[in-house]
């Protein structure tokens, strides 16, 4: 726009300038014309008139304006260049910004989620730590009484298990007997006596004789542990409730159960066969003492 003003203001000078001229060559070709001061008889011979003073000093304007509208051209687009250029640096420094934010956010949660899985881990360690200490206490007895306490403290502290039962082969029954239970219904199957089976998640741990987690369709319970001893099940832990605090078993409680499962079987098993041969070792004796004549 400032161009096309230029343009305009100088082509309205030049007419001007052309109209002028032919305006006095008119008056001076003119019968009669009066001499105008330009054509005095007194003007030193070659020295510029007034009017072509002013025709000079027009002359001198216009390129003058002409140059300046120029240089005002190439100044603003400089400017507009310059602009240009900071509008770039802005939207890139946006973009490096925004960046920046995107990757201090992924790096906060990332840093959540490694708190989260070392509190996680230090308290796994805590857990083992526990284990650890539970079953050198009840490797250190044949009490089959102090065995089943050891028992369910790691059950309840360790496991958030409130109604359990440990079950025991018997040999000379060739069933599955109660040995021992907490926090179940007296009316419950697991609190005393045999089972014979009705249970799908129980009985689907004693027909393949590994670990298997509940509640599931036909089963309230959360798990049930088989005890083997070598390649023969001698028994079985079943947790039937959780405390409040716990909804359900998740894999870290399963890579407890199935560490307490070894040294809960080796254990129980050890404790029983001990105080059977107890029992026999006493009738034996007494039998004995019987015998003998008095």
């Amino acid at each position: 726009m400032p161009r096309v003003r230029a343009r305009v203001a100088t082509t309205g000078a030049g007419d001007a300038e052309l109209g002028v001229r032919a305006t006095l060559r008119e008056r001076s070709e003119a019968p009669g014309a009066t001499p105008t001061r330009e054509a005095a008889p007194h003007a030193a011979p070659g020295s510029p008139t007034g009017l072509e003073q002013t025709l000079t000093a027009l002359a001198r304007l216009r390129a003058t304006v002409a140059g300046a509208v120029e240089h005002a051209a190439a100044f603003r687009q400089a400017v507009d260049t310059r602009l240009d250029l900071l509008a770039a640096y802005a939207a890139s420094a946006h973009e490096q910004i925004a960046a920046s934010e995107q990757r201090a956010q992924e790096a906060a949660e990332r840093a959540r989620q490694a708190a989260a899985e070392l509190e996680a881990a230090q308290e796994q360690t805590a857990r083992l730590t526990c284990l650890y200490v539970a079953t050198l206490e009840l490797h250190s007895t044949l009490d089959p009484v102090a065995v089943r306490t050891v028992i369910a403290s790691i059950l309840e502290n360790l496991l958030g298990a409130q109604g359990y039962s440990v079950l025991l082969w018997n040999p000379e029954a060739r069933s599955l007997e109660v040995v021992h239970s907490r926090g179940l219904p007296a009316t419950d199957r697991l609190v005393r006596g045999s089972y014979h089976g009705g249970d799908p998640v129980l009985d689907a741990a004693l027909a393949d004789g590994s670990l298997h987690m509940g509640p599931s369709e036909g089963s309230t319970l959360h798990a049930v542990v088989p005890l083997r001893v070598v390649d023969a099940t001698v028994g079985l832990l079943v947790i039937a409730t959780l405390l409040g605090h716990k909804a359900r078993l998740d894999e870290r409680d399963r890579d407890m159960l199935e560490l307490l499962a070894s040294h809960a079987a080796s254990g129980l098993y050890l404790a029983e066969l001990h105080a059977s041969r107890g029992r026999k070792l006493r009738t034996l004796e007494d039998l004995v003492k019987l015998a003998r004549p008095k």
